[in-house]
C-alpha cells in the first residue's frame, strides 16, 4: 500500500514534469521569452556540487527535449552505450568541463515510449 509521503513525492515529480513541458513549449528562438529561457538553460550547465539528472531509454536514442540538450552540451553517449543499461538503473558520468555529475535515469525500454511512475521510482530508489 502506498503511503501519503510517496504520493506527495509523486505529485512533486509530476509538477517538475509539467514545469519542464511548459519550459520547452514556450522556448522558441523568436519568442519574447527566449532570452529568459536561454539564460535559465545556460545556468544549468554551470559548475555546481549538485548533479543534473534526466530520464532516458535503454536504447539511449536522443532526438528531442532536454536529453538532446544534454547530449549537445555534454556528449558522453558512447560511454553510456557501452554499459548496456536496463530500466531502473542510473548511469552516471562526470563532466570535467563543468565539474558536475550527470545522472541518466533509465526509465523506459524504447525512446518513443513514455516512462511510468514505477520505473521512475525504481531508478530513483
Amino acid at each position: 500500500m502506498v503511503g501519503h509521503r510517496p504520493k506527495r513525492q509523486l505529485h512533486s515529480l509530476w509538477r517538475c514534469k509539467q514545469m519542464l513541458q511548459l519550459f520547452f513549449k514556450e522556448y522558441h528562438p523568436k519568442s519574447k521569452r527566449s532570452h529568459f529561457y536561454h539564460t535559465q538553460l545556460k545556468n544549468w550547465f554551470q559548475k555546481s556540487e549538485y548533479p543534473l539528472a534526466h530520464c532516458v531509454a535503454e536504447d539511449l536514442q536522443v532526438s528531442i527535449g532536454i536529453a538532446k540538450v544534454f547530449l549537445r552540451k555534454l556528449g558522453g553517449m558512447q560511454e553510456l552505450r557501452r554499459s548496456n543499461p536496463e530500466v531502473g538503473e542510473v548511469l552516471q558520468i562526470t563532466e570535467d568541463s563543468i565539474s558536475r555529475k550527470i545522472l541518466y535515469l533509465v526509465t523506459k525500454k524504447a525512446s518513443y515510449q513514455k516512462p511510468n511512475y514505477e520505473d521512475v521510482w525504481s531508478a530513483l530508489c
